[in-house]
């Protein structure tokens, strides 16, 4: 995200209209009372219940505060003009971490209205703006409001992101297997396309026929179909046209003697109904990608998603959930002397094994390379989630890995964490990756909390 040649000259114009020596002595001001801002802008957003679930007073103190201060500093640097593309990824990855953790907009927008009447406060106090106070004014709130610009597309690029990986999860959730759910429907709307015209033929009475909307392959379409597929307004308008009119068709058209016409109308509409469940069923399958090709468990792709679904879940209800980041020690070691297809074997198995040792609620992902995550929710202590990591551990220590080169036995480094209450998953993927780390670098085959 670079600035292209219009904003850059605009704000070179902006810069160049304020004096190097007003944002000389604005730089210094902001620098001198940075610590003041920032206990200003925490005390009044920690009076505000809608900010509970981002700010504790300890989270404030020990990491927050410090952060506020850097970003008022950089903000106000009077050499702006040379950093233009620094101040804007910096308010980029603002808006980004505002996103991941769903703070609202108007809580950040007032928050710079609080900054902003503290900085007023500093400046009218202050003898050596009596000749350029307006001007002071006006650069403030301009370099704020621009930083909220810039962190507000941020924000909404990335939680447009955020929107369509939570919607291809749903869809995913929904039917995790298209291709079987293709199958099965494709047959119940043949199944009941046969039976139609198998007593249209003999001259059987059709009344008893249930309608299409009301067949096997109707209820699903209405009850569950319509569901998944709610974002493709097109193909389901066209579907459930096609649904009307054949039931039109059989209500009050099929009773009289020329019957071959109204048999093609209906077969026209259901081939209409298998192109466009067809080509929704395409889109769906595309969402398999959420898992991984070689193990099928789920991939990085969703985890975003489901770490945000069950920091929510765990900050309402008041469950708490783990992490464990889970590395094959020497995993390199088995691809150089083994060979790839035994470290796929390996990977494939240890895989399998992980789901097995979890509850039906958890989740297991690999996440790259020889690293799986598992989430377990609901789990009531960090002794019940070291519990859980050591008996994978040794799981892993005693199963044998057999492979065309031979059967091998592995071990695996865990690191384990427990959401704190913070809304930020990346904070929590960062400390499991510590974790791991650490009881790698202690000499691997071992667990450690973070």
């Amino acid at each position: 995200m670079t600035m292209d040649k219009k904003d850059s000259m605009q704000w070179k114009d902006k810069l160049r209209g304020i004096p190097k020596t007003l944002r000389n002595k604005i730089e210094k001001l902001v620098n001198e009372h940075a610590e003041s801002l920032a206990n200003a802008f925490y005390e009044h957003m920690l009076s505000n219940p809608e900010t509970k679930i981002f700010l504790t007073n300890q989270e404030v103190k020990t990491r927050l505060s410090f952060s506020m201060q850097a970003w008022l500093k950089q903000l106000f640097k009077s050499n702006l003009e040379q950093e233009a593309e620094k101040f804007k990824r910096t308010q980029k990855k603002v808006g980004d971490i505002h996103a991941r953790i769903n703070l609202p907009v108007h809580l950040v927008l007032r928050g710079a209205m609080i900054l902003k009447n503290e900085l007023y406060k500093y400046i009218a106090d202050d003898e050596d703006f009596t000749q350029e106070r307006l001007k002071a004014y006006y650069y403030c709130a301009w370099l704020i409001d621009y930083a909220m610009e810039l962190m507000s597309a941020a924000y909404s690029h990335s939680h447009d992101r955020k929107m369509k990986a939570e919607e291809s999860y749903r869809l995913f959730s929904a039917v995790m297997n298209s291709d079987t759910e293709r199958e099965k429907q494709n047959k119940a709307l043949l199944d009941w396309e046969n039976d139609l015209l198998f007593k249209v033929t003999v001259g059987e009475n059709i009344q008893f026929l249930p309608k299409i909307k009301e067949s096997d392959f109707g209820l699903w379409f209405n009850h569950k179909g319509m569901h998944m597929f709610e974002s493709e307004q097109k193909e389901i308008k066209l579907i459930n046209k096609s649904m009307d009119k054949i039931d039109f068709i059989i209500k009050n058209e099929l009773q009289n003697k020329e019957k071959i016409y109204f048999i093609k109308e209906i077969r026209k509409n259901i081939r209409v109904i298998n192109l466009n469940i067809d080509e929704l069923f395409n889109r769906q399958s595309k969402l398999e990608s959420g898992r991984d090709d070689l193990t099928r468990l789920l991939s990085r792709k969703f985890l975003p998603v489901i770490l945000n679904k069950e920091i929510n879940y765990s900050i309402n209800h008041k469950k708490p959930f783990a992490i464990l980041g889970i590395d094959i020690d020497f995993f390199k070691t088995i691809n150089d002397n083994y060979g790839h297809e035994a470290g796929d074997i390996v990977l494939n198995q240890l895989g399998a094994l992980l789901s097995q040792s979890i509850r039906a609620g958890d989740y297991v992902f690999r996440v790259g390379g020889e690293e799986f995550l598992v989430i377990l929710v609901d789990i009531k202590n960090i002794e019940n989630a070291v519990r859980v990591a050591n008996l994978i551990r040794e799981r892993v220590a005693k199963e044998p890995f057999v492979t065309s080169k031979g059967t091998l036995n592995i071990t695996c480094s865990i690191g384990v964490i427990m959401h704190d209450g913070h809304p930020d998953y990346m904070r929590m993927l960062n400390t499991v990756d510590e974790a791991l780390y650490e009881a790698k670098s202690k000499g691997r085959n071992q667990v450690v909390v973070n």
